[in-house]
């Protein structure tokens, strides 16, 4: 089975996307097992009071927010992606993170997955605050999670030092931006890159001999 690591963060558009074609590239090649695993990184730990995502974008780029905002919404839409920047509020993501390492531990991989990709559409297509508790219990339900367990972690610090124990060894690892994507421990693809990308990715890395312990 090839393992792969996805460090993303639920507000980032590019992981969105890029988590979508990676899905692309699985399904078209179901002769390569995989399995993978969502790691935390945040884009910007400091954000605290939600915010519309375009006035974010103005204050961090200036005059230049609007057209990235419109050229990320044609590539979403472009993939067949739920995308509305109208209603996109910026949230400080830690609580996500900790709902999907708790997602990882209690419910295993494939849970952890399908909450990630409806935590996106429920961010990106739906305007949700994705650090509200009661949305993170109700996302988490529809995921196949138990929602008083969801707000029973969000209630205290459970798993807290683990995520942001988790997000410092990324950047230990050379994770400067996200998404990165690394296929068996060893070959690492950054951003959201074409299917074919990750299709060559996938053969590669699932041809290569194991590396010796």
């Amino acid at each position: 089975m090839l393992h792969i690591d996805v460090y993303s963060d639920i507000i980032c558009p590019w992981c969105y996307i890029g988590e979508h074609r990676l899905h692309q590239a699985i399904e078209a090649m179901p002769e390569i097992t995989t399995q993978i695993i969502m790691r935390p990184f945040q884009l910007d730990p400091t954000a605290v009071a939600p915010m519309p995502v375009i006035e974010y974008l103005q204050r961090k780029f200036g005059p230049r927010a609007g057209a990235a905002l419109r050229s990320v919404a044609v590539t979403a839409h472009g993939e067949g992606l739920a995308f509305e920047p109208k209603t996109q509020i910026v949230v400080n993501t830690l609580p996500a993170h900790r709902v999907l390492q708790l997602a990882l531990a209690e419910h295993g991989a494939e849970v952890q997955v399908d909450l990630m990709r409806r935590l996106f559409r429920t961010h990106f297509a739906e305007g949700a605050n994705v650090a509200d508790s009661a949305v993170l219990a109700e996302v988490g339900a529809a995921a196949g999670m138990i929602g008083a367990r969801i707000r029973e972690l969000l209630a205290g610090d459970e798993g807290l030092g683990e995520v942001e124990s988790q997000i410092v060894a990324a950047q230990e690892l050379g994770v400067r931006a996200v998404p990165t994507f690394v296929f068996g421990g060893r070959y690492a693809l950054q951003g959201a890159q074409p299917v074919e990308t990750f299709q060559q990715a996938l053969r590669t890395v699932a041809a290569a001999p194991a590396p010796q312990a």
